[in-house]
């Protein structure tokens, strides 16, 4: 079904000024100090907002599609190089309705492999969208990943992290009498060893409402210890000019062996675009008989849906392939972590640069073994 107009016009413009420069931004006080009144009470705002948007009784039942990636890729930073090892493209049906059901259901699903590499396996979340923001705990693969992390727009949230006013956008939307004003919190935690998010969160000045968010997490966040770091980027398009949904999500995910220091990790990076909504029309009720948020069509019916791009297509928008570039994420969350690492790695391993390192034979040395240890005592320190 083709979008309403007014729908594609608003998320439109509201994705092209939050993913660039708005002549409209005002560059953040120097001076704003931390924890501010107005900042406290702007994610009072938000906070309140959040609790209401649910019961909101002009939206009963919303419907839309998401079509998304997955890549996964072997990651050699010091290398700058980064080789592509399988895609999977994807397409999800998204179901709800009030006060806050959700249900999805995977009904295209194909994958291409670039290395002999077939036992890949990834959680269902990978391959669906974020519903409400990751909701006032942050929950990434089932717990096995990240398990229960504090919103930072939730109650509660102020007695854990700290705030400060960023950039102020002014939106001029078609379809709106009047502008829509964005203001950019910048969030920390108060213990930086607690489990907590570390990035920025845009929100709507008169309503509080969540428009964007960018985020990493604090090392202690993560549960299982391969990982290095955890990216995570939403963005909420509005929709007939009330509604602050899905629009654009992506995710990016890095590991390493945590007992060994090798030139290279892997990554995956998924991206996901939320369109088609419709609002107020009858939703299959038999998806929310199932007690599972998230089911998955006949594998037949998966592989012969007729996606509207080739598995390639967005290749050359992610960069694949290029030198790995200073993640914008983890620059803007180590200046707010007061210089604090951010790996979820341990600090030392022991380290190898290539096979040869561990155990080599010649004539000229006899049989040699060796092994070192890797440290980083402080940010952008390596020993």
């Amino acid at each position: 079904m083709i979008p309403r107009p007014f729908t594609i016009g608003i998320s439109s413009l509201v994705t092209l000024f939050l993913s660039a420069v708005p002549l409209a931004a005002q560059q953040p006080d120097a001076d704003e100090e931390w924890n501010s009144p107005r900042a406290l009470e702007l994610v009072r705002r938000g906070i309140e907002r959040r609790s209401t948007q649910a019961h909101d009784s002009s939206l009963v039942t919303y419907s839309a599609r998401g079509n998304g990636y997955v890549y996964f890729l072997l990651d050699a930073p010091e290398a700058a190089r980064q080789s592509l090892v399988r895609t999977d493209q994807v397409a999800v049906d998204i179901h709800w309705k009030s006060p806050d059901q959700i249900r999805q259901r995977i009904v295209g699903l194909r994958e291409k492999y670039e290395l002999p590499i077939r036992n890949l396996y990834y959680y269902l979340d990978r391959l669906t969208v974020v519903h409400d923001n990751y909701g006032d705990a942050i929950v990434i693969a089932d717990g096995d990943n990240v398990n229960g992390v504090p919103h930072p727009i939730s109650p509660g949230a102020e007695d854990i992290y700290d705030y400060r006013l960023g950039e102020q956008l002014v939106l001029r939307l078609a379809g709106l009498p009047a502008p829509v004003r964005v203001q950019e919190l910048l969030v920390r935690p108060k213990d930086p060893r607690s489990s907590a998010i570390i990035g920025s969160v845009f929100l709507e000045t008169d309503t509080g409402a969540v428009v964007r968010m960018k985020f990493t997490f604090t090392p202690s966040s993560y549960v299982d210890p391969r990982l290095d770091h955890i990216n995570v980027t939403l963005e909420n398009g509005l929709w007939e000019g009330k509604y602050w949904l899905p629009h654009e999500q992506s995710l990016e995910i890095r590991r390493e062996i945590p007992e060994l220091e090798l030139p290279f990790g892997t990554l995956i990076r998924t991206r996901m675009r939320v369109g088609d909504y419709r609002f107020n029309e009858p939703v299959p009720e038999v998806l929310f008989a199932n007690r599972s948020r998230i089911t998955v069509a006949p594998e037949e019916e998966r592989r012969n849906f007729p996606f509207d791009r080739e598995i390639d297509a967005d290749w050359e928008f992610e960069g694949i392939g290029q030198p790995v570039p200073v993640d914008e994420i983890q620059r803007t969350a180590r200046a707010l972590a007061r210089d604090q690492m951010l790996s979820g790695l341990p600090g030392g391993r022991l380290w190898a640069r290539t096979a040869s390192d561990v155990f080599r034979y010649n004539r000229a040395e006899g049989g040699v073994v060796g092994l070192g240890i890797r440290t980083s005592p402080a940010p952008d320190v390596t020993l």
